[in-house]
């Protein structure tokens, strides 16, 4: 039997159909236009005013939508460093309290300072009566709950920005405040200022178009590649940080220096796990400030004498100048263009090889090493390690290396010889740590940084990426022959072998800075800046700490003042996170009799 075929409908029939198609689209983008032109035209101050009545709390307060600022937990969920809370003013209305008896009981309890006989007196007033300072929420609805729906008692609340951990990692988070003509308050210092565009991330309301400012503020929610919004995640490890801060204030205590400082780095990509310095403030309370806001860590820049010396030995190694063993005949001091530098003892070695420069830190040693090298080049890595900003995700003072390319255009040889031990050139701490990082990270400079991500509105967790890409210094073999030299002089030099760890190998060196006078003529010979870096396990570093502080009293060599604090964070963190030991693959070389302190 022959299929069914249907008889195809005629032409005007699906004309028809098309034309009361169109007319109903028509119809309904014509109801969609006349809507849209009643609420923005018609109606739309008035609408504009109930956006604003709706939003007023982010146009009166943006600090109640700005981000928090978070670290990990040592479980799952995030501590907030930073964050907005609400905060409460209580306020009286003597002659309208129902319970005035009630009423000062629940108020003695949160001002224990608050007599009868003052509550009496405010009770005389017939004007409202501030109480004074503000409560937090949670006392805010405690108080409710004892004196119910007391009609003489109001509230006016404010909207905070609060640092729950206090003092603790202070330098890093910063703080907010008014800025020039800033009609909002921005963030001033540290995290708070370094990522402002992202924890500001309420979009007050403006223009005449409700549909648009609310648009806006739905779109301004998720995160784009410029400015991503939400709250900020650092690489923080607070019990780390804890510990850091425990021993900058043992050592502070013992050795009363004017600025005391370290930082711990993940050498591998350059997370910052804990960062600090003395004197430090509490954010919650600046009236009582007896720190600094700015962050020395970096925003200042100084001298940090011989700690470059591994870097100067790498460099040597890596232009083919110098091996391991090769050796030179050292008489104590040297003369550079009529300009003499001198070893810290001012005594002669005789003939000792690269080994002995960085076990005794000798500064004719170091100077030798540099002046072989092609000014230019050493220049140019100089220039890379400390002539800028280190890239850290943080407000930085750049480093100076002006007075080093001065001496090269001029082809002086004496200020390479003092850049080679740390003398004559300027960077911040944050810059010398990564640049140190490099011997720990196979000769490549991290991208430090302390944001780790940011956690949107919408709950969506987008990375950081560093500000400042990885950067080669050396070769992973120079790298690693300095390791080995500075693995010997932790196991046989630094307190004659005392902190030898037969598991796990530590790489390390001290650094005895003399300060320049403050009229630029000279050094002072009262005072110095003590430094001490080091990696550990250092065939397979996790860790890169680095420590200073800025004219201790009592002592001249670094080796006596900050070699303990950097032994108990090894020991700390070793014992914590057990890692592998790094000793059984090792090739440390052979032994070298030397017991003196390293410089």
């Amino acid at each position: 039997m022959p299929a069914d075929r249907r008889k195809a409908p005629p032409v005007w029939e699906q004309r028809t159909r098309l034309f009361l198609v169109t007319l109903v689209l028509t119809g309904m983008w014509g109801w969609v236009g006349a809507t849209l032109w009643q609420l923005q035209v018609v109606h739309g101050e008035e609408y504009a005013q109930k956006a604003h009545n709706r939003f007023a709390r982010l146009e009166e307060d943006p600090i109640a939508s700005r981000g928090s600022i978070l670290a990990r937990g040592p479980a799952l969920g995030f501590v907030p460093l930073a964050q907005s809370a609400n905060r409460f003013r209580v306020v009286l209305l003597p002659r309208e309290l129902e319970k005035p008896e009630e009423v000062f009981f629940a108020l003695h309890a949160l001002y224990p300072e608050l007599t009868s006989r003052q509550f009496d007196t405010w009770m005389e007033q017939d004007k409202p009566i501030d109480i004074g300072g503000e409560i937090t929420l949670e006392e805010f609805l405690a108080l409710r709950e004892d004196i119910g729906d007391e009609r003489g008692v109001r509230f006016v609340r404010a909207t905070r920005r609060v640092y729950p951990i206090g003092s603790v990692a202070a330098h890093s988070i910063g703080v907010v405040g008014y800025k020039d003509s800033s009609q909002y308050p921005v963030g001033l210092y540290g995290i708070e200022a370094a990522y402002d565009a992202t924890l500001s991330h309420a979009q007050l309301l403006s223009g005449k178009s409700w549909l648009s400012a609310v648009v806006g503020k739905i779109g301004s929610l998720w995160p784009t590649a410029e400015t991503p919004k939400g709250d900020v995640v650092t690489t923080l490890d607070l019990e780390l940080q804890a510990k850091l801060e425990q021993e900058l204030d043992a050592v502070q205590e013992e050795w009363h220096a004017k600025e005391i400082g370290g930082i711990v780095l993940d050498p591998r990509d350059g997370r910052i796990l804990a960062a600090a310095a003395r004197p430090v403030f509490d954010p919650n309370n600046l009236t009582d400030n007896h720190g600094s806001l700015a962050n020395p860590l970096t925003q200042r820049t100084y001298e940090f004498g011989s700690v470059m010396k591994p870097l100067t030995v790498a460099l040597g190694l890596e232009a083919g100048v110098i091996t391991p063993s090769t050796t030179y005949t050292d008489t104590g001091s040297a003369t550079y263009n009529s300009a003499t530098i001198r070893n810290h003892d001012g005594k002669a070695r005789g003939t000792v090889d690269v080994q002995t420069i960085l076990a005794q830190s000798l500064n004719v040693g170091a100077a030798w090493v540099a002046t072989k090298l092609d000014p230019q080049w050493f220049l140019e890595k100089l220039s890379l390690m400390f002539g800028e900003t280190s890239g850290v995700d943080l407000p930085e003072a750049p480093g100076s290396v002006t007075n080093v390319a001065a001496g090269v255009a001029a082809g002086r040889k004496i200020e390479i010889a003092t850049a080679s031990f740390g003398q004559g050139f300027r960077t911040s701490a944050v810059a010398m740590a990564r640049a140190l990082s490099a011997l720990a990270n196979g000769g490549v400079m991290p991208p430090v940084h302390i944001g780790a991500s940011v956690i949107t509105p919408l709950g969506k967790e987008a990375p950081i990426p560093p500000l400042a890409p990885a950067q080669r210094i050396v070769s992973e073999q120079a790298a690693h022959e300095v390791t080995q030299m500075l693995v010997r002089v932790v196991d046989e030099t630094l307190a004659q072998g005392r902190y030898r760890d037969p598991a796990y190998a530590t790489a390390a060196k001290t650094g005895t800075a003399q300060i320049a006078r403050a009229d630029g003529r000279g050094y002072r010979d009262d005072a110095y800046l003590h430094s001490f870096f080091g990696y550990f396990p250092a065939f397979a570093p996790r860790y890169v700490v680095f420590l200073y502080h800025l004219e201790p009293q009592g002592a001249r060599y670094a080796s006596e003042t900050l070699t303990r604090p950097f032994m108990n964070l090894r020991e700390y963190l070793l014992g914590r996170d057990v890692p592998p030991p790094d000793r059984k693959t090792a090739q440390e070389g052979d032994a070298v009799g030397n017991t003196d302190e390293t410089r």
